[in-house]
């Protein structure tokens, strides 16, 4: 049955149906209880053979149904598989299919080959997906990833690999790329050292958030927002205030979104004094509403609701955006409330943007809010169509809430 299986396979091969070498292989893979182990050597070689074959000349949506039958042939694959990743001549696409493979074997051999590559400078899609399966073989991998630290030519793989080992074993080889040259390997190693909360490592990211370069005080910002807890907060306040005035935007918005999860009444307080802050640049001020809105705590909402008056429009829309998708619970009429007040400011419709009254209105839609009635019944005879659609829709869903 085999035998005439293979034979199939074979006649597919030889009129280029790739597909169809596909289908015979899987279909004896499922329905053989030892498929590759139970046969002879020479016949686990001529399937391998075909195997190899649609992967050489497969489209790309072949060549990944291949890869995922060829880890059924064991060690047997890894050599052919070397020879391919290993072949400069050889299509680039079927070389990055054979170095993603190579990862699934736990194999010295394919270990080897993959360092080899890398150090040989590839293609940066060849050169990424040898690291991933590097990456893959686990804590046998940290010794040679290590190893290709010390080239600047593979520095920055061989630190995003590590990072993608879980293991303490790679916090060593991390901690001595710190201070690298390249900004981008520095920030990588940082960002991967975050993420093992149990050593002590935060005098690292805190020298990490004065570095020169924006990534890396960007991935210390990062950094410190996964380990700051509520009792380090008042250690760490001076450093996320820096962060907070970086001159870079995507420093300060990640330093904001570490300071939101802290949900201390400091940190919050911190945020408030940003947001309100005349100095303070339109994309952090939204960085910052949404982090306040995030902690989900009042003292938040009640700091946003003192803002929210005197903010540009841009600020103030995003505002009013946060407080309608409060989640249901106690803070839902704390955030009505506020939405009511700000309204309760502007007694005439026409004080305030349309796109304020659009988000007005959604907001006490979602919010449910009946107390809003009155709001959305003025807003529905409003000259801009939009306006009047939103409390149209906002009210047709409150009725059905609250039928009176």
């Amino acid at each position: 049955m085999v035998l005439q299986q293979v034979e199939v396979a074979k006649a597919a091969a030889l009129g280029g149906d790739w597909a169809g070498v596909l289908a015979v292989l899987r279909q004896w893979l499922q329905s053989v209880e030892e498929p590759v182990q139970g046969q002879s050597s020479e016949m686990q070689e001529a399937i391998l053979a075909l195997a190899l074959q649609v992967l050489d000349a497969g489209d790309f949506a072949t060549r990944w149904q291949v890869g995922k039958l060829l880890p059924a042939f064991g060690p047997m694959a890894i050599a052919p598989l070397i020879a391919i990743l290993e072949d400069e001549e050889a299509d680039l696409e079927e070389r990055w299919f054979a170095g993603r493979l190579l990862g699934e074997f736990r194999s010295p051999e394919a270990i080897a080959a993959l360092v080899r590559v890398l150090q040989k400078k590839p293609a940066p899609d060849l050169a990424a997906i040898a690291a991933h399966a590097l990456a893959n073989q686990g804590t046998v991998a940290i010794a040679p990833l290590t190893r290709l630290l010390s080239d600047p030519a593979t520095s920055s793989l061989a630190v995003h690999a590590l990072a993608q080992i879980p293991d303490a074993g790679v916090v060593p080889p991390l901690l001595g790329v710190v201070t690298h040259d390249d900004p981008a390997v520095r920030s990588a190693a940082i960002l991967a050292l975050s993420n093992f909360r149990d050593e002590p490592l935060m005098p690292v990211l805190v020298a990490a958030a004065q570095d020169r370069a924006t990534a890396v005080r960007r991935a210390a910002a990062i950094g410190l927002g996964r380990r700051a807890t509520p009792v380090s907060e008042s250690e760490l306040r001076p450093v996320f205030a820096l962060l907070l005035k970086d001159l870079q935007m995507p420093v300060c918005e990640q330093a904001a979104i570490a300071l939101g999860r802290l949900k201390t009444p400091s940190a919050i307080h911190l945020l408030a004094a940003e947001l309100q802050s005349p100095l303070t640049p339109p994309p952090l001020q939204i960085a910052v509403i949404r982090a306040l809105a995030w902690t989900e705590i009042p003292l938040a909402l009640t700091l946003l609701a003192q803002a929210l008056p005197h903010l540009p429009i841009a600020a103030c829309l995003e505002t009013i955006q946060v407080l309608g998708r409060v989640p249901k619970g106690p803070l839902q009429p704390q955030a009505a409330g506020i939405l009511l007040a700000f309204w309760a400011t502007h007694p005439a419709p026409a004080m305030l943007e349309p796109a304020l009254l659009r988000a007005l209105a959604h907001a006490w839609e979602l919010l449910g809010d009946p107390g809003a009635v009155s709001a959305l019944e003025q807003l529905r005879h409003h000259a801009q169509p939009q306006v009047a659609l939103h409390a149209s829709s906002a009210l047709t869903r409150l009725s059905a809430q609250f039928p009176s």
